[in-house]
């Protein structure tokens, strides 16, 4: 499967949650070509979960929750993903709302 760009993934999800009016921000612009995506999922006001897009052992792209099965504090989201703008700060960041929102990267790959 080809590899595609990260902002073309962003700019994608991003026009797919205007038409179906889910919300989405782009909390950080990362490498336009291979910058890594973390997608914050909000789950309700103050819960969230986070993912990140990589490829499994059958060479198909996926997202998963690094953040764990369960939904953790934002407060806790927010420092997991400034450990990972300190690691790679080519990184892009992402907030969306619920399982709609992950769906929007999900259709891509």
């Amino acid at each position: 499967m080809a590899k595609l760009k990260s902002q073309l993934i962003v700019n994608a999800a991003m026009r797919l949650a205007d038409q179906q009016i889910i919300p989405f921000y782009v909390l950080k612009k990362g490498d336009p070509d291979s910058g890594i995506l973390f997608i914050e999922v909000e789950d309700g006001p103050t819960m969230s979960r986070l993912f990140t897009r990589a490829i499994n052992f059958d060479g198909i792209y996926e997202y998963r929750a690094i953040s764990g099965d369960a939904p953790l504090p934002r407060f806790e989201i927010s420092e997991m993903i400034d450990r990972q703008i300190g690691r790679d700060d080519d990184c892009w960041v992402i907030s969306t709302a619920g399982e709609k929102g992950l769906q929007l990267f999900t259709q891509m790959t």
